[in-house]
């Protein structure tokens, strides 16, 4: 389903079901989350080349219209390995397809120094079937995606969100 600008109405005309339909009930689908997914377990990022990284999360196969998206990652922390030049740099994917890097987190020299992450782009990708995906490549000695299930003490799940947003 896609966006449908919106219409100017004028005073006294007959609006159809199919044109509220169209106007008010698909486009409020439009910009629900296409795709909401999410990881409970931490990520061990192990591989040290960008051409072949780690798999973070995907949001499955889904079809696409050729109209505006928005990807965003979250997690509430990437633990590069405990070296001022440790890193895990983030990846988005789309298949098999490097789109480009999402987040790069570099270490700090303490092995308990901990970064957030929430990163977000928008793009236009081509009608019909796509598969996002974060990957990660690390340097320096393998670093972590955290994620838990949240709770008292616990770290909150990660996630990768994708929603229409107008044209």
């Amino acid at each position: 389903m896609a966006w449908t600008t919106p219409r100017t109405w004028t005073t006294g005309e007959l609006v159809s079901a199919a044109q509220l339909n169209e106007q008010v009930r698909d486009n409020i689908s439009y910009l629900k989350d296409i795709v909401y997914v999410e990881f409970t377990t931490s990520v061990t990022v192990t591989a040290t080349v960008e051409s072949t990284p780690t798999d973070v999360i995907s949001s499955g196969a889904i079809t696409y219209a050729a109209t505006p998206i928005e990807i965003t990652f979250g997690s509430s922390s990437v633990l590069p390995a405990g070296s001022a030049t440790a890193s895990v740099v983030l990846h988005l994917w789309d298949g098999a397809t490097e789109i480009g890097r999402i987040a790069h987190v570099q270490g700090s020299g303490n092995a308990t120094t901990r970064t957030p992450v929430y990163a977000t782009v928008r793009l236009t990708p081509t009608a019909g079937s796509h598969t996002y995906k974060i990957r990660a490549h690390q340097a320096g000695g393998n670093g972590t995606v955290e994620a838990g299930t949240g709770g008292v003490g616990n770290v909150l799940p990660g996630y990768i969100r994708i929603r229409g947003i107008p044209s």
